[in-house]
């Protein structure tokens, strides 16, 4: 089970195709995630998120100096360099605190 944030472009993604590559990097990678941290491939960049000093980047994986392989069973490809790469399906999307309206986390409507 994945927890993510509603309204991100991961989730649009992962609805859109119904597959994700979860790349798990090592403690020696931590500057590659890094890199990452205020990157969003949305463009542009989501109102909420460019106060925060997000900017627009196509090509995550240069940027982090990663190398995108094809994945043996899903379409995303994977991070060469992770030593974990788990290829996903999705297969139930339910939303998180819907009895509780203070933490209630509904799914953008597709």
């Amino acid at each position: 089970m994945l927890g993510l944030n509603s309204t991100s472009k991961t989730v649009e993604n992962i609805l859109r195709t119904g597959q994700c590559v979860l790349n798990l990097p090592s403690e020696k990678q931590v500057s590659s995630v890094d890199r990452l941290a205020l990157t969003t491939g949305s463009n542009p960049v989501p109102s909420n998120k460019a106060p925060m000093g997000f900017q627009h980047v196509e090509d995550k994986f240069s940027l982090a100096g990663l190398t995108p392989i094809d994945s043996d069973l899903v379409a995303p490809p994977r991070a060469s360099e992770c030593p974990v790469q788990l290829e996903a399906e999705l297969s139930a999307v339910h939303n998180f605190g819907v009895g509780n309206p203070r933490i209630r986390s509904p799914m953008k409507s597709n």
